[in-house]
């Protein structure tokens, strides 16, 4: 039989732990998100919700990409990225204005 160190042992100990308070959290903020969702459904109507979700995506693609944060390749925002990111918003603030 294989024999397993203490630090091995408390690791294996403690990843349970970790895994059901990552889970609660994401419980948590998975609810929260649902309630800000309806909220702003009423308030803002749902093409503009569907909007603010779509062009907040691209936006995040292209701040997080640059630095491969999050297991993302690395890419530049070179000045494509920089006007779809402007057309994208400029199509939020027109979906907005109808």
């Amino acid at each position: 039989m294989p024999r397993f160190s203490r630090a091995r042992a408390d690791r294996s100990r403690t990843l349970p732990l970790l895994i059901a308070l990552a889970a609660s959290a994401a419980g948590i903020l998975d609810t929260v998100q649902a309630g800000a969702n309806a909220a702003l459904n009423k308030g803002f109507g749902q093409p503009i919700l569907a909007a603010l979700a779509v062009s907040a995506a691209i936006v995040t693609s292209v701040v997080l990409h640059p630095d491969g944060w999050v297991g993302f390749a690395r890419h530049t925002a070179d000045p494509r990225r920089g006007l779809g990111c402007a057309l994208t918003i400029g199509r939020l603030v027109l979906v907005c204005l109808r």
